[in-house]
């Protein structure tokens, strides 16, 4: 699996725990070099994954249209 958190210069060592997936509620944990709040980083790695999955999205619908 991808983690674009680790892409980012401000994060010394991000992981996250899922200890089950239908009963557990997943933990991140994110050390930052010192200079970026944590929360500030987490907002980041949001919006990179939401448009990530926004170009999937746009390449997806693409890939229909031209099927139909």
């Amino acid at each position: 699996m991808r983690r674009p958190w680790l892409a980012d210069k401000d994060v010394d060592f991000a992981e996250y725990i899922i200890e089950h997936p239908t009963l557990a509620t997943p933990k991140v944990f994110v050390r930052t070099k010192g200079k970026v709040k944590p929360q500030i980083i987490m907002k980041r790695t949001l919006k990179a994954l939401i448009s990530e999955f926004d170009a999937f999205e746009d390449a997806f619908v693409a890939q229909l249209k031209k099927r139909n």
